[in-house]
């Protein structure tokens, strides 16, 4: 398995690098073809609404088939999907694109996060942290390269570039196919998903905190960028800003896995989302510039460094014989909140930008009291 896991660190990587180069100007190349705020919001939504749909029955394809199949095939998914949304005319084409990338991002996370998981949740953190860490390399030059392209090239370059370079690494994803299994499981039934999803208490504790969680943090580039465009930061700019993040999630994710044993695996959740609420608030009260919002950037990533290798190490100790289910279950939750969060950012910021730091802040804290209410259910699932 280490070698799969080997393959998966440096596929990873590049699909990052190509799959982050572009959508952080996408909210820019929308407004560019007369959206409004709102329109750009909603249509950033469907891709969350189309995963969320899928992701459930991702989970339970994956107990019947083959997580590896699935992942391989999402890659080649990718291979045109920055060219359609370089041929984007208007908002029913840009839904058709979002609906497309909602499928093959479905497939992508659900089983990608499946064969990261370990028998022991501990080990699930580590993986999870260390895949995210080396994503999160790619996600910091993929933005800094585009925003550098795009200044000089214009931004439909980025869109053929990452295009290319999609191609080839679902050639090389091809490898990983000699770790696949061969055979088809009879005995797994839908209806699991369904238990598993209205009767398992821990589960449902888990997957709320992870909604409210992607509510705020879906909708953080869509909003920091359209906020960067109207306070005139050019391209390379913006393309810096967003590989801050990125930049300091992989500085902290290098470690935080390591960090949180299953004694302090919750601690370090309700700190994580404290963290993000946080830079929210701080976002929302001082005075902005390049500076300001590096260190919004480096709160935020340093509290999402904390959430997301915990929140998948609890899943393993809830789901022990069923983690890919459950895995299909929490991204169902994800993306839910991530259309949410996209819909409502774009309400708000119609009013103001301060107005949906301030909100987003409160809904990040609220979630951070779900888990100390629940602290006994999670840390007895384990």
């Amino acid at each position: 398995m280490k070698a799969l896991y080997r393959q998966l660190l440096i596929v990873s990587f590049f699909v990052a690098f190509a799959t982050t180069a572009f959508p952080i100007f996408i909210p820019a190349y929308l407004d560019e073809l007369g959206l409004s705020n709102v329109e750009i919001g909603v249509s950033l939504a469907v891709l969350y609404m189309s995963s969320a749909l899928l992701s459930l029955f991702v989970g339970y394809v994956e107990e019947k088939i083959d997580k590896i199949k699935i992942l391989v095939s999402s890659y080649f998914g990718y291979v045109l999907l920055p060219l359609f949304y370089l041929n984007i005319t208007g908002l029913a084409s840009i839904f058709l694109v979002r609906i497309y990338d909602g499928v093959i991002s479905s497939l992508r996370y659900v089983s990608r996060y499946s064969i990261l998981e370990s028998k022991k949740a501990y080990e699930t953190g580590i993986n999870v942290s260390l895949n995210e860490a080396l994503s999160n390399i790619g996600c910091l030059l993929g933005p800094l390269a585009a925003g550098a392209v795009a200044a000089y090239y214009g931004i439909n370059m980025i869109f053929i570039i990452a295009s290319i370079i999609l191609f080839f690494i679902a050639l090389y994803s091809l490898k990983m196919l000699k770790f696949s299994k061969h055979k088809f499981n009879h005995n797994i039934h839908f209806s699991l998903v369904f238990r598993e999803l209205f009767h398992n208490k821990s589960l449902i504790i888990l997957s709320s905190v992870f909604l409210l969680f992607a509510i705020v943090n879906s909708s953080k580039f869509m909003v920091v960028t359209l906020y960067l465009k109207s306070i005139h930061f050019n391209n390379l700019l913006i393309g810096l800003v967003g590989s801050s993040f990125f930049f300091f999630m992989f500085l902290f994710e290098l470690f935080s896995g390591y960090l949180e044993k299953e004694s302090r695996r919750n601690i370090f959740l309700t700190v994580g989302l404290i963290l993000c609420a946080g830079s929210y608030f701080l976002f929302s009260s001082l005075t902005l510039n390049l500076y300001t919002i590096l260190f919004f950037s480096l709160l935020f990533s340093l509290g999402t460094a904390f959430v997301r290798p915990a929140i998948f190490a609890n899943l393993v100790s809830i789901e022990k014989d069923n983690s890919n289910i459950g895995t299909g279950i929490l991204f169902f939750f994800s993306n839910i909140g991530s259309a949410i969060g996209l819909v409502i950012s774009g309400i708000l910021i119609q009013i103001s930008f301060k107005l949906f730091f301030i909100s987003g802040a409160g809904l990040l804290l609220f979630s951070s009291f779900i888990v100390l209410i629940f602290y006994k259910s999670l840390q007895q699932s384990e």
